[in-house]
């Protein structure tokens, strides 16, 4: 059985015998999740734009200028998660370098950063398509069965 520290090196963190340096492997890491949020950002403006459509209503400058200030406000504050991360990362290899254990270094304030507002941006393309009501039940019943089978699963 592998513990909680196994998925997390793993899975999460850049890999020290990688040919790539790490910084670079943290930059890809990053470049993907700031990737991700604009993509989830396009996708809820596309569902937007259908729902609108779908009602009948017109598609005004203002809702697209929305979309514009709502991007711009969530890459405002992942690049501030990320200059702290790359204060924190910087630290990380500065200590490492002079005998100092630290943890690995990793992008966690911009991964957080992305993990909300990747669910934010979900729950509004749930509301905008008209399936919303029926993928959420699916959700729903997905997570019951997670829970109920999650003491059975073994890694």
């Amino acid at each position: 059985m592998h513990t909680l520290s196994f998925f997390v090196s793993e899975l999460f963190l850049p890999d020290p015998d990688s040919s790539i340096p790490t910084i670079i492997q943290l930059c890809l890491i990053g470049a993907v999740e700031y990737s991700s949020v604009v993509f989830c950002v396009l996708i809820d403006l596309w569902s937007g734009i259908r729902k609108s459509r779908r009602n009948g209503l017109k598609r005004t400058s203002r809702g697209f200028r929305r979309t514009v200030g709502k991007l711009s406000s969530y890459l405002t504050l992942m690049g501030m998660l990320s200059a702290i991360d790359v204060a924190i990362v910087l630290s990380c290899i500065f200590l490492h370098d002079h005998g100092v254990s630290t943890p690995p270094p990793f992008l966690w304030l911009t991964s957080m950063g992305t993990a909300g507002h990747i669910l934010i941006e979900t729950k509004s393309i749930l509301e905008n398509l008209e399936q919303g009501p029926r993928l959420r039940s699916l959700f729903k019943k997905m997570w019951q069965l997670y829970r109920k089978n999650r003491k059975d699963a073994t890694f």
